[in-house]
């Protein structure tokens, strides 16, 4: 967040708190070879293991597949717009 975002500084433990308060942190099992930026599949990897429902992303490369397995993986957007119609 700090480096890639540039997060505000002491925002940062705040980010985290809520991060930890609200998701589960998933050790990946499954290794997938699915991304062209093969560093990419740990997101894939974390998704399926996680069971989660979407990957949402800014990312190209995750974003040309579309779906992956039973995951959909839409930008920002696209998936603030989902939630609105549902």
């Amino acid at each position: 967040m700090r480096n890639k975002f540039k997060f505000p500084e002491e925002n940062i433990q705040e980010l985290i708190d809520i991060i930890f308060t609200y998701y589960d942190i998933i050790d990946p099992k499954s290794r997938y070879l699915i991304v062209r930026d093969t560093k990419d599949n740990k997101i894939l990897e974390c998704a399926f293991d996680g069971n989660a429902d979407f990957i949402v992303t800014g990312d190209k490369d995750l974003l040309v597949i579309g779906q992956f397995k039973q995951i959909k993986i839409l930008n920002a957007a696209y998936f603030l717009k989902t939630l609105e119609n549902s």
